[in-house]
């Protein structure tokens, strides 16, 4: 069996402009520490993003000690302090608003000169709870959820389709993901249902449905059609009865506290997989973001449960695959685990 390990971590501190690699990275019950923390909304405080806006994909964010510095071609930095103490505004995202803090007229002036509206930087409120159904995966600024997890496989082999069409690969960032895994076959992460990096008890929860973001060139904003037309022809996927999507990469939420690094302790192991069957026959909801979830849980099973009761974050609505000695399949709700250890033999993914 191949090693699968961490290749990648990125966050984005403000939503939707530049990433930051990083070589460790600590993850708090918010997903990754202040990834998309702060956001740019325009006059009416609805937020703002490179589908409307392409250019800010040029603006690189730093984090240097207790400030913010935004940087961008022929303009001086503009610096804010990582503890703003602004006003309170309402800002909206896909509909839901949310309280949040402003950062000044100093940031709003930067951005409306580079990017040539009005428009204002703010910043989540401590107070702010943004959360999934049933209180599963809070987050700040995100789309959705609070992690994107993908394979540099592939990348690679949605580049050799697109070589094929005559035209030029795309770079991981397109679809700014903030773990990325080597060492596993293209796609396999689809499969991936709870994995262990160092750790850290990452829930890989659904497929990650593309914009038109994926189609902006992050180094120079430019548009294309790549990769959403060749994502077209073998990543789409049914979103209701008139609309279709493509996916690429997994929307995934942390369980635990901790840190993931690049290099050392970088390991993933793959805790469960999903039963696709079984998820798409046990479907309890026309969101497919909150139906059932049946894995196949690995011998590590255990861990699992008390990473989950040592943390204090929420539990998954997820149910276990258990295989009991008789052979008979018993699904097992997921706060029931570490009773059916005791009862039941878990199905082993290794060979």
């Amino acid at each position: 069996m191949a090693k699968v390990e961490v290749s990648g971590l990125t966050y984005y501190p403000v939503k939707s402009l530049a990433g930051v690699d990083l070589k460790s990275a600590e993850f708090s019950e918010r997903g990754l520490l202040l990834d998309r923390h702060w956001m740019i909304v325009d006059k009416n405080g609805i937020f703002l993003t490179q589908r409307e806006l392409p250019n800010m994909a040029r603006i690189h964010p730093q984090i240097n000690y207790n400030y913010l510095v935004l940087e961008a071609e022929s303009v001086k930095p503009l610096i804010v302090p990582l503890y703003n103490l602004g006003v309170e505004t309402t800002v909206e995202i896909w509909g839901r608003k949310y309280l949040s803090i402003d950062d000044g007229r100093e940031a709003a002036e930067w951005l409306k000169d580079f990017l040539g509206t009005d428009c204002r930087l703010v910043h989540m409120s401590k107070t702010t709870l943004r959360e999934k159904k049933l209180g599963y995966g809070r987050f700040e600024f995100a789309d959705s959820y609070p992690l994107t997890v993908v394979s540099q496989e592939s990348l690679e082999d949605l580049n050799e389709r697109i070589k094929k069409r005559g035209e030029q690969p795309v770079s991981m960032n397109r679809f700014r993901p903030n773990i990325v895994i080597t060492g596993c076959q293209p796609y396999e992460e689809d499969f991936m249902a709870l994995v262990q990096i160092n750790n850290v008890t990452v829930h890989l929860i659904k497929p990650d449905v593309r914009c038109r973001i994926t189609t902006v060139n992050q180094e120079n904003a430019k548009q294309g059609k790549e990769p959403l037309t060749t994502l077209a022809t073998f990543r789409s996927v049914r979103l209701g009865e008139k609309k279709r999507g493509v996916i690429f990469a997994q929307k995934a939420v942390n369980l635990t506290r901790g840190k993931i690094r690049v290099e050392g302790d970088n390991q993933v192991e793959i805790l469960a997989r999903k039963d696709v069957e079984s998820e798409q026959r046990l479907s309890i909801a026309d969101d497919d973001a909150y139906r059932v979830k049946v894995y196949r849980f690995t011998d590590s099973a255990s861990a699992i449960y008390n990473n989950w009761i040592r943390s204090g974050m929420p539990l998954p609505f997820v149910y276990v695959k258990m295989i009991g000695e008789d052979g008979k399949e018993a699904l097992v709700h997921v706060t029931e685990i570490k009773d059916a250890l005791d009862t039941q033999i878990i199905e082993s993914l290794h060979p």
